[in-house]
Protein backbone atom coordinates (compact mmCIF):
# COMPACT_ATOMS: atom_id res chain seq x y z
CA UNK A 1 0.00 0.00 0.00
CA UNK A 2 1.08 3.65 -0.63
CA UNK A 3 1.91 5.54 2.35
CA UNK A 4 -0.54 7.54 3.70
CA UNK A 5 -0.10 11.12 4.86
CA UNK A 6 -0.31 11.32 8.74
CA UNK A 7 -2.74 13.49 10.41
CA UNK A 8 0.21 15.52 11.83
CA UNK A 9 0.61 16.72 8.55
CA UNK A 10 -2.52 18.17 8.03
CA UNK A 11 -2.96 19.84 11.81
CA UNK A 12 -1.40 22.62 10.51
CA UNK A 13 -3.31 22.94 7.59
CA UNK A 14 -6.88 22.61 9.17
CA UNK A 15 -5.44 25.16 11.90
CA UNK A 16 -4.77 27.38 8.70
CA UNK A 17 -8.21 26.96 7.20
CA UNK A 18 -10.65 27.59 10.63
CA UNK A 19 -8.08 30.48 11.34
CA UNK A 20 -9.91 32.52 8.69
CA UNK A 21 -13.31 32.52 11.05
CA UNK A 22 -12.14 32.58 13.93
CA UNK A 23 -8.96 32.73 16.18
CA UNK A 24 -10.39 30.53 19.05
CA UNK A 25 -9.32 27.02 18.14
CA UNK A 26 -10.00 24.01 20.54
CA UNK A 27 -8.49 20.31 19.27
CA UNK A 28 -10.23 17.38 20.54
CA UNK A 29 -6.84 14.91 20.56
CA UNK A 30 -8.49 11.49 20.95
CA UNK A 31 -5.98 8.87 21.50
CA UNK A 32 -5.11 6.19 23.76
CA UNK A 33 -1.33 7.24 24.29
CA UNK A 34 -0.49 10.28 26.38
CA UNK A 35 2.84 10.72 23.83
CA UNK A 36 0.90 11.18 21.27
CA UNK A 37 -1.41 13.62 22.95
CA UNK A 38 1.37 15.67 24.29
CA UNK A 39 2.56 15.51 21.34
CA UNK A 40 -0.42 16.73 19.46
CA UNK A 41 -0.75 19.84 22.02
CA UNK A 42 2.53 20.93 21.41
CA UNK A 43 2.53 20.85 17.46
CA UNK A 44 -0.86 22.13 17.56
CA UNK A 45 0.22 24.97 19.71
CA UNK A 46 3.36 25.98 17.33
CA UNK A 47 0.54 26.23 14.68
CA UNK A 48 -1.71 28.52 17.19
CA UNK A 49 -4.35 26.42 18.60
CA UNK A 50 -5.90 27.70 21.47
CA UNK A 51 -6.27 24.52 23.46
CA UNK A 52 -5.88 21.13 23.37
CA UNK A 53 -8.16 18.39 25.20
CA UNK A 54 -7.33 14.84 24.97
CA UNK A 55 -10.09 12.25 25.18
CA UNK A 56 -10.39 8.61 25.11
CA UNK A 57 -9.22 6.86 28.15
CA UNK A 58 -12.17 8.28 30.51
CA UNK A 59 -9.92 9.11 33.41
CA UNK A 60 -9.56 13.18 34.25
CA UNK A 61 -5.58 13.10 34.17
CA UNK A 62 -3.58 16.12 36.59
CA UNK A 63 -1.72 18.10 33.87
CA UNK A 64 -3.89 20.48 32.96
CA UNK A 65 -0.97 23.83 31.69
CA UNK A 66 -0.73 26.59 29.23
CA UNK A 67 2.17 25.32 26.64
CA UNK A 68 4.49 28.29 24.90
CA UNK A 69 2.24 30.43 26.88
CA UNK A 70 -0.45 30.31 24.74
CA UNK A 71 -2.09 26.90 24.38
CA UNK A 72 -4.43 25.08 27.01
CA UNK A 73 -3.36 21.45 27.46
CA UNK A 74 -4.75 18.86 29.28
CA UNK A 75 -4.20 14.62 28.56
CA UNK A 76 -7.57 13.64 29.29
CA UNK A 77 -10.80 15.38 30.43
CA UNK A 78 -12.19 12.34 32.33
CA UNK A 79 -15.64 11.85 31.58
CA UNK A 80 -19.24 12.18 32.69
CA UNK A 81 -21.43 9.36 34.05
CA UNK A 82 -22.06 6.88 36.82
CA UNK A 83 -19.97 7.11 40.00
CA UNK A 84 -19.75 3.38 41.04
CA UNK A 85 -18.86 2.10 37.48
CA UNK A 86 -16.05 1.57 35.38
CA UNK A 87 -15.55 4.17 32.79
CA UNK A 88 -19.74 4.57 33.24
CA UNK A 89 -20.56 1.12 33.04
CA UNK A 90 -21.77 -1.51 35.38
CA UNK A 91 -18.86 -2.47 37.09
CA UNK A 92 -19.82 -6.54 37.13
CA UNK A 93 -20.84 -6.86 33.50
CA UNK A 94 -17.39 -5.39 32.61
CA UNK A 95 -15.56 -8.36 34.98
CA UNK A 96 -17.37 -10.47 33.34
CA UNK A 97 -16.42 -9.40 30.08
CA UNK A 98 -12.66 -9.51 31.23
CA UNK A 99 -12.90 -12.93 32.56
CA UNK A 100 -15.01 -14.94 29.89
CA UNK A 101 -13.17 -13.20 26.90
CA UNK A 102 -16.26 -13.00 25.06
CA UNK A 103 -18.61 -10.07 23.75
CA UNK A 104 -20.65 -9.12 27.08
CA UNK A 105 -23.33 -6.66 26.88
CA UNK A 106 -21.92 -3.70 29.28
CA UNK A 107 -24.60 -2.23 31.16
CA UNK A 108 -24.50 1.76 32.35
CA UNK A 109 -23.79 2.03 36.30
CA UNK A 110 -26.02 3.26 38.46
CA UNK A 111 -26.92 6.86 38.73
CA UNK A 112 -27.19 7.66 41.93
CA UNK A 113 -24.34 9.24 41.66
CA UNK A 114 -22.50 10.86 39.16
CA UNK A 115 -18.93 11.90 38.11
CA UNK A 116 -19.01 15.28 36.25
CA UNK A 117 -15.19 15.93 34.60
CA UNK A 118 -14.56 18.78 32.37
CA UNK A 119 -12.49 21.90 31.90
CA UNK A 120 -13.04 25.46 32.21
CA UNK A 121 -11.31 27.92 29.64
CA UNK A 122 -10.24 31.25 29.87
CA UNK A 123 -9.24 32.25 25.74
CA UNK A 124 -8.50 35.77 24.72
CA UNK A 125 -11.17 35.99 22.11
CA UNK A 126 -9.05 38.73 19.87
CA UNK A 127 -5.82 36.84 19.90
CA UNK A 128 -7.09 33.14 20.72
CA UNK A 129 -4.78 33.04 23.23
CA UNK A 130 -5.04 30.75 26.11
CA UNK A 131 -5.00 32.35 29.63
CA UNK A 132 -6.11 29.70 31.90
CA UNK A 133 -6.96 25.89 31.83
CA UNK A 134 -8.75 24.48 35.05
CA UNK A 135 -10.31 21.16 36.00
CA UNK A 136 -13.61 20.37 36.88
CA UNK A 137 -14.13 17.59 39.01
CA UNK A 138 -17.67 16.97 40.75
CA UNK A 139 -19.69 14.07 42.44
CA UNK A 140 -23.56 14.84 42.37
CA UNK A 141 -26.21 12.95 44.10
CA UNK A 142 -29.08 12.55 41.70
CA UNK A 143 -32.75 11.93 43.03
CA UNK A 144 -35.30 9.96 41.20
CA UNK A 145 -37.00 12.59 39.65
CA UNK A 146 -33.96 13.97 37.70
CA UNK A 147 -32.99 10.58 36.49
CA UNK A 148 -36.42 9.74 34.47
Amino acid sequence: MAPLTPPWELLNLEIEKIKAETNVIIIDCHAEATAEKMSCGYLAAKYGASAVLGTHTHVQTADEQILNNTTAYISDIGFCGSLKSIIGMEIESCIEKLLKVIPTRLEVGPLKEVRINGVELDICQKSGIAKSIKRIQEVLKLNDEVIE
